[in-house]
């Protein structure tokens, strides 16, 4: 599966918008008004103003493998990195990555991944071009087994034939060669590296093998 492009919804649109834009250096792919959409490798991220249903989210950028520390020196020139039980990195030994995290001014909590599954750069140094693509995206919904009928009825499947989780747990949907998921969370799951708590929000993720829009 690959994230084709991600549409969320911002209050504090205008400080997004430049922070995307300056601050992290993503391109612009088109703007219009009251919205913008930034290239981010080979996905696109789209940031629609939306003031009475604002919300935060999360998502990850995956990144070569073998630049993560470099990337964290880039980014914690940029932005106060987030921190978990005093650290501010993970290695996800089952998936085979480290991350990083940090949250942009609408409050959505952003990750940047360094996946074994993904190329290694020919670079040392990190740099805005090593932002491969969007790699997760979490959905918060009381509903998780009519979502998850949802996405596999798109043929996006659950990672490794794992049992789908009710409570408490998160469902990850995708194939692990391609590094790319859609997360489902349960309302009131702590985000890791925040102290934020899952809800709904509106979304729409534009994938290879179809929408998803709540």
């Amino acid at each position: 599966m690959q994230i084709k492009e991600l549409t969320i919804y911002v209050g504090n649109y205008n400080e997004t918008r430049k922070f995307y834009e300056e601050v992290m250096g993503l391109n612009v792919y088109k703007e219009s008004k009251q919205q913008i959409t930034f290239q981010v490798g080979t996905s696109l991220l789209t940031i629609q103003e939306e003031i009475e249903q604002a919300s935060f989210y999360h998502f990850a950028i995956n990144i070569p493998p073998n630049l993560l520390q470099s990337a964290k020196v880039w980014l914690s020139n940029r932005v106060k990195l987030a921190m978990e039980e005093g650290k501010d990195e993970v290695d996800f030994k089952e998936a085979k990555a480290k991350a990083i995290y940090f949250e942009d001014p609408s409050g959505n909590i952003v990750e940047l991944i360094a996946r074994k599954t993904s190329a290694v750069a020919s670079e040392s140094h990190f740099h805005k071009a090593h932002f491969l693509n969007i790699s997760e995206v979490g959905i918060a919904t009381n509903h998780i087994i009519e979502l998850a009928q949802q996405l596999q009825d798109k043929g996006i499947p659950v990672r490794n034939n794992e049992s789908i989780k009710h409570e408490k747990y998160l469902n990850f949907f995708g194939e692990y060669e391609d590094g790319v998921y859609i997360i489902v969370a349960p309302v009131g799951r702590r985000w890791i590296f925040s102290n934020k708590y899952a809800k709904e929000a509106p979304i729409v993720i534009r994938t290879d093998r179809g929408t998803i829009q709540s």
